[in-house]
């Protein structure tokens, strides 16, 4: 019986596949566990469809994230923050508190895409790296300035 695997299926095939498989094994198992539909002109026309709307979606995301890159490469992100006596900060900057900053700023960013070598405990000027999704890579530079 030919059928779609909906899924990878170990030593059968990878999701998408049209495969030949005995019956009882399309009734018993892959049927019931829908990992797999008969390979019929609809479920074509269905998969199809479903691949035409994630590769569209995948286009999409891209492009969005190109827009943030171009935003973050060569950015200067500007935060302020209390110094204690001994000239270290009262709290320190990691990558959660970049992305806050940012999206305070309007650009949205996850903060696993922020690339810090270690959290910012000093005043001063830091290189940072964003790596996205996509292999998308944008570099910028984090200025902590002390607020007294």
């Amino acid at each position: 019986m030919k059928v779609m695997l909906l899924a990878d299926v170990a030593n059968v095939g990878d999701e998408g596949d049209i495969v030949e498989v005995s019956d009882g094994h399309a009734r018993t198992i892959l049927f019931p566990q829908h990992l797999a539909v008969p390979a019929t002109e609809t479920a074509l026309a269905e998969v199809a469809a479903r691949a035409e709307e994630q590769r569209q979606a995948a286009e999409h995301e891209l492009t969005e994230l190109q827009r943030i890159a171009e935003v973050l490469d060569g950015c200067e992100l500007i935060v302020s923050v209390k110094v204690n006596a001994n000239g270290t900060l009262s709290s320190v900057i990691d990558a959660a508190r970049i992305a806050a900053q940012l999206a305070a700023d309007g650009t949205h960013i996850d903060a696993a895409w922020v690339r810090l070598d270690a959290p910012i405990e000093e005043p001063g000027e830091y290189d940072i790296r964003f790596s996205m999704p996509h292999g998308i890579e944008a570099e910028g530079r984090v200025i902590v300035e002390e607020v007294s």
